[in-house]
């Protein structure tokens, strides 16, 4: 399987993807309070951190304090439901970023 597509490289970014955020609600509790960001997979990263991230379509767009909690800075969750937000909250973000025409077939 070749993986390229998940290897952490310094930030290039897809702006118009990462933008696209401060219009959208909080893709898991669906607050809109000025704090949405697009939190990046950590599930995929191959080392992450500062600087290194995978790519920007795999964002889900999420408010601080959710994005806290998948990242696992706060509310103690397990590994599992970690997954599970971050997952639900991207296939949510991308429904809408598709819906939009954000992202769209050339």
């Amino acid at each position: 399987m070749h993986r390229d597509f998940l290897k952490p490289e310094p930030v290039a970014r897809t702006q118009k993807l990462l933008d696209a955020a401060r219009d959208y609600p909080c893709s898991w509790c669906n607050r809109k309070d000025g704090t949405i960001v697009p939190a990046h997979c950590n599930e995929l990263a191959l080392g992450h951190g500062m600087g290194l991230k995978v790519k920007d379509y795999l964002i889900a767009y999420l408010c601080h304090d959710c994005h806290s909690a998948v990242d696992g800075r706060s509310h103690g969750l397990s590994k599992e439901e970690k997954r599970a937000m971050w997952n639900r909250s991207f296939v949510v973000s991308q429904s809408w970023l598709w819906r939009d025409g954000i992202i769209k077939v050339a």
